[in-house]
């Protein structure tokens, strides 16, 4: 009888009816890509550790001079552009800037009526661009 007992507790067993869901994991190691979006803040530390590179410091005075060439490039393209499409006129554009790093160069295109020519040559490479503007 014992025998017969085990084995209707194993064929209930066999054929009863399984119920499973799916599996859910979450990674646990923060680095693991595909992981937990509120890792990143980690992920980011993490890779500032490992960053060797160091942005230049620029100096007071390197910092000035930046923004006063930026400055000069600012207003004569501001002048460039109201001689153009505003009430200035060209000549007021015209002349010759040096800066640090810059001899800038601004006169009237010979070859094209109402241009401008813009050269700028660095001064430590003495490589020259030129930029041509039409008035047109």
């Amino acid at each position: 009888m014992k025998n017969v007992s085990q084995s209707l507790v194993l064929l209930s067993f066999i054929f009863s009816e399984v119920h499973a869901e799916n599996l859910n994991y979450n990674f646990i190691n923060p680095s693991f890509l595909g992981g937990n979006p509120n890792n990143g803040p980690m992920l980011l530390n993490l890779a500032n550790a490992q960053n060797s590179f160091k942005a230049p410091q620029l100096s007071a005075e390197e910092k000035f001079q930046k923004n006063l060439e930026s400055a000069i490039w600012s207003k004569r393209q501001a002048l460039i552009l109201d001689s153009m499409f505003g009430t200035a006129t060209v000549k007021d554009v015209y002349g010759e800037y040096d800066t640090a790093q810059y001899h800038i160069s601004i006169k009237a295109d010979t070859e094209n009526t109402g241009g401008t020519v813009i050269i700028y040559t660095d001064k430590n490479t003495n490589i020259s661009t030129t930029v041509n503007v039409s008035a047109n």
